[in-house]
């Protein structure tokens, strides 16, 4: 039955597919997907860091500047595919996959991708293919002034509890202006209301960053280059990292020896990453690990766990002696090997 098809009954379901570093090399795939599956069971699901640019002007490469926005992310992937097109997916994005019901990833946060198409032309001013980018401004520029206020509040506090009662803004060579403390602190509390903090709508309003992508593949080089809906055909959805409940926090940090095993695992998570502060980390040290909800392992609210037909035994005595119950699925592998030599055929 195809699980995904809305048949009456039936809930829809998304996969999170792996190992796609190593999706050429059949022993390398399935020797690598057992370690992966190892990993998933010590650490849990991985929220890794990417950062997408968008340039002022994506159109043109020339006239494109330092201007444009970066979007700092982390977040675990799944995407919505019929159970009939799973092995032309897994052909793609790896022969192991853990497939969860679309309930049971909105109950941990899930939220479907926001898809931002490039512009397709010329900046002349007759046309508008660039709002979605400066969308992407827009949102960068929300978060600044909500961080700039949230200081002033921290300066004003600070100034409070040392009994000051004035504060000389000054801005390069002008005079400076004396303000009045109280009235400071009356203006912030009146703006925010009853909307919280600052600092939480910060955090609200970079959260988005998460949730948005690309629409066609040329977003690799930060350029448009064509029309392809690659991304946007693959309806993705995302858990982000930092969702948090007065009681409960989704996501964790990664222990050292979690950071090396991951290291070990795979040269993507040994590459550096500069994060928003500018520093360069290793993009292990700034993932994050989602490893039990209300009691029980990450694995164990999966439907079931896909994994090429030639290792299905290993795989179930693996999740036996990590005492998880878990239902093992098979994907009929030679088919997959098959569908990958007729692309590289073509």
């Amino acid at each position: 039955m195809d699980k995904t098809g809305g048949a009456k009954g039936e809930l829809p379901v998304l996969y999170h597919s792996f190992p796609r570093f190593s999706s050429e090399a059949p022993r390398q795939e399935i020797s690598a997907g057992v370690e992966v599956l190892r990993s998933l069971i010590d650490i849990g699901l991985i929220l890794s860091p990417e950062t997408l640019y968008f340039p002022h002007c994506e159109n043109d490469e020339e006239i494109a500047d330092q201007d444009g926005s970066e979007a700092f992310q982390k977040r675990v992937c799944f995407t919505y595919v019929r159970e009939a097109e799973l092995v032309k997916h897994c052909a793609l994005f790896g022969a192991f996959a853990l497939e969860f019901d679309i309930v049971t990833l909105r109950q941990l946060g899930a939220m479907p991708v926001m898809y931002l198409p490039q512009p397709v032309g010329t900046s002349d001013g007759h046309r508008f293919d660039h709002f979605a980018n400066n969308v992407v401004h827009q949102i960068r520029d929300v978060a600044t002034l909500l961080e700039e206020i949230a200081d002033v509040e921290n300066l004003i506090r600070d100034s409070l509890s040392k009994g000051e009662q004035t504060l000389i803004y000054s801005n390069g060579d002008k005079i400076g202006i004396e303000l009045d403390i109280k009235s400071i602190e009356f203006l912030l509390e009146f703006l925010k209301g009853k909307k919280g903090s600052y600092r939480n709508l910060v955090g609200y309003v970079n959260s988005l960053a998460s949730l948005i992508y690309h629409v066609d593949s040329s977003r690799l080089s930060c350029y448009f280059r064509g029309v392809d809906l690659e991304y946007y055909k693959q309806m993705e959805w995302r858990i982000i990292s930092g969702l948090r409940t007065d009681l409960v926090e989704i996501d964790r940090e990664l222990s050292n020896e979690e950071v090396c095993r991951l290291m070990k695992l795979a040269p993507l998570f040994r590459k550096p990453m500069q994060t928003r502060d500018g520093r360069l980390t290793a993009f292990a040290k700034l993932s994050r690990a989602i490893t039990r909800v209300d009691g029980k392992h990450i694995l164990e609210l999966a439907r079931c766990v896909w994994v090429p037909d030639v290792i299905k035994a290993n795989v179930e005595s693996v999740f036996e002696k990590a005492a998880l119950n878990v239902s093992v699925s098979t994907i009929p592998y030679a088919l997959v090997l098959q569908i990958r030599a007729d692309r590289r055929a073509v």
